[in-house]
């Protein structure tokens, strides 16, 4: 979409979207008046799946002389290097953008922030039977996991912020303390002096930690919050199957029993997510995890998963699963996952992650557009409709 997002880019048909995403932000740019506040949100599709060599050259001269090889085999070794010209790609991109402000005057007064929202996925995931197009090959290393966990290596995101605003004492520090995604549009707000019109937000403003190093007015981070986990993501909901992990200071919870239904076994699949273990850099290979002391404390009601608990401030890489050593700790954080999940206190289970029958492209000159007036409530999906898909992603296989 452009032109203000109403009408279709069918011109841009097969052109890589980090181009086309950075001409549309030159547009944007080029007709503002730098006198009038402005917010941009500015995602990029890069670094995703699937993995396609950008075309610009630079990005490739760039990785010319990484040759990351992988003991997993071919496929890994070539996905490491498109990665790299992916990565680079982006870091190009978000250089050229830093120009542009540059260039229209607004460096000095702006604030960008760059953060992720989640960790890299693995090659772990071809293990799980997805098809060629979802297969990445990202390292969080040395965090565990990644994408599609509940791991350090799948919920730990990396974050900076730069821009004319942020105070010359904050530039080059590190923070450590607990922030949440959450807390990032409810601090730029605050910053920016606009008021939420709908309801509290859940973020908190954490403007002091970023500039100071000030405590975190975060205490606990719920991560995921999941007593449904149905296949299609909402209901149809699973029974006796939870997907909960939750950060408290420095203590971290996992209690989850869910693994993807093509997972070749309990092994690979240990219930927190797609996969397990940690995957290094160079080489690219796969460290598979102890099951004696990093694997999950068998609980009743939690099936084919467990619980882990881990000292994030001692063991950021979760390497020792301490939960049989702290029952108190474990204890309380599932009291409080239990307060979390309870309706009563705003809970509310997944939506169904299946696209809605009046969304899809032949009813909207072959695009994926809005369908929904504002304020319309849309009736809930046929039956038939949800159990013909869950029947086929219960029997799926990506030959």
């Amino acid at each position: 979409m452009k032109l203000n997002y109403r009408t279709a880019a069918w011109d841009a048909y097969g052109q890589h979207s980090t181009e086309f995403f950075m001409g549309e932000a030159k547009r944007l740019l080029d007709s503002h008046n730098p006198a009038t506040p402005m917010f941009l949100y500015f995602a990029h599709q890069e670094i995703h799946a699937p993995l396609e060599d950008p075309l610009e050259s630079h990005s490739r001269m760039a990785c010319t002389g990484e040759n990351v090889t992988s003991p997993i085999g071919a496929g890994a070794t070539a996905g490491r290097h498109t990665l790299c010209t992916m990565a680079s790609n982006v870091d190009a991109a978000i250089g050229t953008f830093v120009d542009l402000l540059k260039g229209k005057g607004m460096w000095e007064s702006t604030l960008l922030w760059l953060t992720t929202d989640n960790g890299g996925m693995t090659y772990g995931i071809e293990a799980d039977g997805a098809p060629p197009i979802a297969v990445s090959t990202s390292s969080n290393w040395p965090l565990r996991g990644g994408k599609g966990t509940l791991f350090e290596g799948g919920v730990r995101g990396v974050s900076f912020v730069s821009g004319g605003l942020l105070p010359d004492a904050a530039r080059g520090k590190t923070r450590t303390e607990l922030i949440q995604h959450v807390d990032i549009p409810a601090t730029m707000a605050k910053l920016a002096g606009a008021e939420w019109s709908r309801g509290t937000p859940d973020g908190l403003d954490v403007w002091e930690t970023i500039v100071t190093g000030a405590p975190s007015k975060r205490t606990e981070v719920p991560i995921n919050v999941d007593t449904c986990v149905g296949i299609t993501g909402g209901p149809p909901c699973s029974r006796n199957t939870k997907y909960n992990a939750l950060i408290s200071s420095n203590w971290k919870l996992i209690e989850a029993n869910w693994y993807p239904v093509l997972c070749p076994n309990t092994t690979w699949c240990t219930g927190a997510g797609l996969y397990d273990g940690w995957w290094t850099n160079d080489p690219y290979t796969h460290i598979t995890y102890n099951a004696t002391t990093q694997g999950a404390m068998r609980v009743r009601g939690l099936d084919k998963g467990g619980l882990w608990l881990f000292d994030l401030k001692a063991d950021p890489n979760e390497a020792w699963n301490v939960a049989a050593f702290n029952p108190d700790v474990v204890e309380a954080m599932r009291t409080r996952l239990m307060v979390l999940a309870d309706v009563k206190n705003g809970y509310r289970n997944p939506q169904i992650n299946l696209p809605h029958l009046r969304a899809f492209p032949g009813l909207h000159n072959g695009t994926w557009a809005p369908f929904r007036k504002l304020g319309e409530k849309l009736p809930p999906l046929p039956a038939d409709y949800i159990d013909a898909a869950t029947a086929s992603l219960s029997t799926s296989h990506w030959d």
